[in-house]
């Protein structure tokens, strides 16, 4: 098994609190190290295992942070996978909406204005087309 501290020290901190991964990643972005002469592990999954304990059947570890190279205790836990999806979704479906929006930042860091009056990122409410429709 590989020591945590061996594995942290191939880390370095991020303004937001991610410890990432320097080492090997994997094509998605994932990091990874080799537990033993041809097997290979997820670097967030050996951090869990190593201070939480074995990662129950049926389970994975979910980044909170969406940071696939982060290993921070903090920034992982224990979902379902499809937990994980929803997750991963909405997160896409937040950063689409900001984007289309205007809200955000801009490459220099500055925000960016609010969206034009009457443009909103809420839901629209059901007119009364719809309304008439539940009726039927």
């Amino acid at each position: 098994m590989v020591s945590i501290d061996a594995l942290y020290a191939r880390t370095r901190r991020a303004p937001n609190g991610c410890r990432v991964w320097l080492g090997g990643r994997t094509a998605d972005g994932y990091g990874h190290v080799r537990t033993g002469p041809s097997s290979w592990d997820y670097v967030h999954r050996l951090v869990w295992a190593a201070r939480r304990g074995p990662i129950p059947a049926g389970k994975i570890i979910d980044h909170r942070c969406r940071n696939r190279a982060c290993c921070e205790l903090r920034h992982i836990r224990l979902v379902t996978y499809s937990e994980n999806n929803l997750a991963g979704w909405i997160t896409k479906r937040a950063q689409r909406l900001a984007s289309s929006s205007g809200v955000g930042t801009t490459s220099s860091g500055t925000v960016r204005p609010a969206p034009p009056a009457g443009r909103s990122l809420q839901a629209p409410t059901p007119g009364p087309r719809l309304e008439e429709e539940a009726v039927r």
